[in-house]
């Protein structure tokens, strides 16, 4: 005889009172962004997995030390401005976790074994663990946080431009990251013609967003952080003709005075890059 489906509300009752509202009010935005929830029966409870286009993007699994909220690494072009605002001992639960061997070394781990994801936090490339990477214990504490990762599962690449612009306002040096050109690149690529204009636009105005900032220690950092940025891509091999990455490396160009001079020789018209 075939198992009856566990529901929400016997798994929610197995959740510590003081969690259930936030675990109840986190169902419902998932639900609201698209995703299917599938609940199965474990050894130490029940394990809630999220979908999205038939892909896990969070779920929660209960321990000895209570419930867990693991967060998957595929949206982590995402997610960087998030981790970068993480209290130390979150930033350093992740960065302490396990490391994936496929990233690091393809030969070293099982080619069914799922590729985990990178980010970069404090000018440090991590390269860890789909399954372990962002795993954080549900307390008073991390609850906001993980809201926070709940919050841009399954956003649109237009809304991503707003959290650019507001991170830049709120002075994050981590406003823009590696993972997350990529990330717009690969959005652009799919898109239709009238949406590639749009997303294109948009990314020239988050750019820009660095013009209305007057904080002058700000505005030198973040300056150095787009060349930065640029020798992290180098290193992915990211660097390549595309319009959202040359659109990028013309803002490094400007915010870092940088200028094209134009001359006239035999050859005919030149340029030369003058700081």
């Amino acid at each position: 005889m075939a198992k009856e489906k566990v529901s929400f509300r016997e798994f929610l009752s197995v959740v510590a009172t003081k969690h259930q509202a936030f675990v109840e009010k986190l169902n419902n935005k998932l639900i609201e962004q698209g995703c299917e929830l599938v609940i199965k029966e474990a050894k130490s409870g029940y394990a809630a997995s999220y979908q999205l286009e038939k892909k896990t993007v969070m779920n929660w699994v209960f321990r000895k030390a209570g419930v867990l909220a693991r967060i998957y690494g595929d949206n982590s072009s995402k997610y960087e401005g998030v981790i970068a605002s993480l209290p130390a001992d979150m930033q350093r639960k992740m960065i302490t976790s396990r490391d994936c061997k496929r990233l690091i070394d393809p030969n070293a781990c099982s080619d069914t074994c799922v590729k985990g994801f990178v980010y970069s936090l404090n000018n440090d490339v991590y390269k860890k663990c789909r399954n372990d990477g962002m795993l954080f214990l549900l307390t008073n504490e991390t609850e906001e946080h993980i809201a926070d990762f709940i919050c841009l599962i399954g956003m649109p690449v237009m809304k991503l431009f707003d959290v650019i612009s507001q991170m830049i306002e709120y002075r994050f040096y981590a406003a823009i990251t590696p993972t997350m050109i990529d990330y717009i690149k690969k959005e652009y690529d799919s898109a239709s013609a009238d949406d590639k204009e749009n997303i294109l636009g948009k990314w020239r105005e988050a750019l820009c967003k660095l013009d209305g900032i007057k904080d002058e220690n700000y505005r030198c950092k973040f300056k150095a952080v787009y060349f930065e940025i640029i020798e992290l891509l180098k290193v992915n091999g990211s660097i390549e003709e595309h319009p959202i990455m040359t659109a990028f490396i013309f803002g490094a160009f400007y915010y870092n005075d940088y200028r094209f001079e134009y001359h006239t020789d035999e050859e005919g018209l030149g340029f030369r890059l003058v700081q």
